[in-house]
């Protein structure tokens, strides 16, 4: 097992050093860099080559997670009780009376840190809290720290992040670090292990590819004779990758395998090579995949995702999993929604003016492009309906107080503008 740490150059080292004395079966790979926003490149280059990745805090975690779809498990670092215990004990040295310290503090809760100072008899009311945000950058941080400091109603600060903390040391400012402690290092690794065994099992699940062919535009022996190619370039297909494969009645080839292959580099290759092979053969097709516990739950699902690519054409590949819909696969319009609706999802659904399906779509698209605001034309695109469509969507939303009109978008050519809204759902 391979395993990469992420983040600041001490945090890292002094993870390593904790994990790799007592996990002799595991190699651990140390990426270093003190600014959080430079590590979303170092992930991305190397999730491919591990099987789990370790970042040093939740700033990191936020900041890749929001930036990309990981394939892998990642975990972080928490900062609870023992870290900030260790930084106020560190602090009292320097600040023996507390009266005279006026304190900036990120990444803790108010509620855990309140907790703390009642348990541990902490008089410090002078001090000003920057909790975690998704949205946050630590660049943001930094700029408030700043802004406080001139202001002076802070003297000291308190980081969790390691290119803060270092910022202002060079300055000559007070300044603690909320290092992880031992504790909390090996607990959440612990966690992160869990995880990984999870995707195992996840990528062992059962999956079902079903390939139907839906036309094709030529003479009947001419067509024949092309079923009969295609049909032993699935065969090779399915040799290939090592699954097992039948013709079924309906035009419709079904694969087995598990998930690890059916969705591993070579497999999803092999597929696109066969697509653009009956592409240029005049087939249309629909492609389903599916996964499940069994066989019968995996073609379920796979027999929902090809009832959608049959619906949408264009060779679209759609995965099921039974609890969410995934597609069109492996292009910038894959988008993935959430196939089971509760009531209160319903409810909200009815008082916005649209389906549940709808509402789920642009919920992910919100998630996927990490931003609220969108023209009619973009969300078009995306949800592969028409403008006309869509701006019945927004008509609803916008009537019934679910999202603002933002702006208009200008067109070079003739035609109605077209208008951008900010959801709020």
């Amino acid at each position: 097992m391979r395993i990469a740490i992420v983040g600041s150059p001490d945090s890292v080292e002094k993870i390593y050093n904790i994990l790799s004395a007592e996990y002799n079966d595991i190699e651990f790979l140390k990426l270093m860099e003190e600014k959080v926003e430079d590590t979303f490149v170092l992930i991305k280059n190397i999730q491919d080559e591990v099987d789990g990745i370790y970042v040093t805090g939740i700033g990191i975690y936020s900041h890749i997670k929001n930036r990309m779809d990981l394939k892998i498990p990642i975990s972080y670092t928490s900062r609870d009780l023992p870290s900030i215990i260790k930084a106020f004990w560190e602090l009292k040295d320097d600040f023996p009376k507390l009266d005279s310290l006026k304190l900036g503090i990120d990444i803790v809760s108010k509620k855990k840190l309140k907790e703390i100072f009642k348990e541990f008899n902490i008089n410090l009311s002078n001090y000003i809290l920057q909790e975690h945000n998704d949205e946050k950058e630590e660049k943001d941080y930094i700029l408030e720290y700043e802004r406080l400091l001139a202001k002076k109603d802070i003297n000291c600060i308190m980081t969790a992040f390691g290119h803060i903390y270092f910022h202002f040391k060079k300055l000559g400012i007070p300044v603690y670090r909320l290092q992880a402690s031992n504790i909390e290092i090996k607990e959440n690794f612990i966690f992160l292990l869990d995880n990984i065994k999870l995707k195992d099992i996840e990528d062992n699940r059962l999956g079902v590819k079903i390939i139907k062919l839906i036309s094709c535009n030529d003479s009947e022996h001419l067509c024949n004779s092309q079923n009969l190619k295609i049909e032993r370039e699935l065969l090779n297909y399915s040799n290939e990758i090592q699954g097992n494969f039948k013709k079924i009645e309906n035009e419709e080839y079904i694969f087995f395998a598990n998930k690890r292959t059916l969705e591993n580099e070579f497999s999803i290759n092999k597929l696109r090579s066969i697509l653009i092979k009956l592409k240029t053969e005049n087939f249309k097709v629909g492609i389903g995949l599916g996964y499940g516990n069994t066989i019968v739950d995996a073609e379920k699902n796979a027999r929902k995702a090809l009832n959608l690519s049959v619906k949408k054409g264009n060779f679209g590949v759609y995965l099921s999993n039974g609890k969410s819909i995934k597609g069109p696969l492996y292009g910038t319009n894959e988008l993935e929604y959430n196939n089971q609706i509760n009531d209160n999802f319903v409810s909200v659904a009815k008082k916005i003016g649209i389906s549940s399906n709808y509402l789920s779509k642009i919920k992910a698209v919100q998630k996927k492009f990490n931003k609220r605001e969108f023209s009619s034309r973009e969300l078009a695109d995306i949800l592969e309906i028409s403008e006309r469509s869509t701006n019945r969507i927004i008509k609803n939303i916008l009537e019934n107080g679910f999202g603002r009109l933002v702006e208009f978008e200008n067109q070079t050519k003739a035609g109605r503008p077209r208008r951008i809204i900010k959801f709020e759902i």
